[in-house]
């Protein structure tokens, strides 16, 4: 597996721990297409950047980047709960590792963007949580 599908795995696998799925939180990939139940969910995608040939992280095979998560919740009731899902995030995420066969990702700090009415459900709020991440594959 190369070092951006590698990266995609281990990032969504998290997502997929008993840990989590005990949050209760609905969570998708970002190019999930279809109807999601209720007015509370989260959207996950890995935007990584490969680094410049000859670099010392290029021999690394190493990549940095941000993980996105679109946190959607109900419009009109203020920032509380979007922000209680971003702390829960945190718990999973901030300053953690993610570890596969073949690379090691390694999580920095995340920050919290309110991003108003989602532009095709305005009856939903979306909010940006984005967390920094190192990976270096084997």
């Amino acid at each position: 597996m190369g070092k951006f599908s590698d990266l995609s795995s281990i990032v969504m696998a998290r997502f997929a721990t008993p840990a989590w799925v005990a949050e209760g939180i609905i969570t998708h990939p970002s190019n999930f297409i279809g109807d999601v139940p209720g007015k509370e969910y989260i959207r996950i995608s890995v935007l990584a950047s490969n680094n410049p040939e000859g670099s010392m992280y290029a021999k690394l095979n190493a990549v940095s980047g941000l993980i996105m998560v679109e946190i959607y919740t109900a419009a009109g009731e203020g920032p509380l709960r979007a922000n209680q899902i971003a702390d829960i995030l945190d718990k999973h995420l901030q300053g953690g590792y993610f570890l596969s066969s073949t690379g090691v990702a390694q999580l920095g700090l995340s920050v919290l963007k309110d991003q108003g009415l989602d532009k095709a459900n305005p009856s939903l709020q979306r909010t940006l949580y984005s967390l920094s991440f190192s990976y270096f594959g084997k």
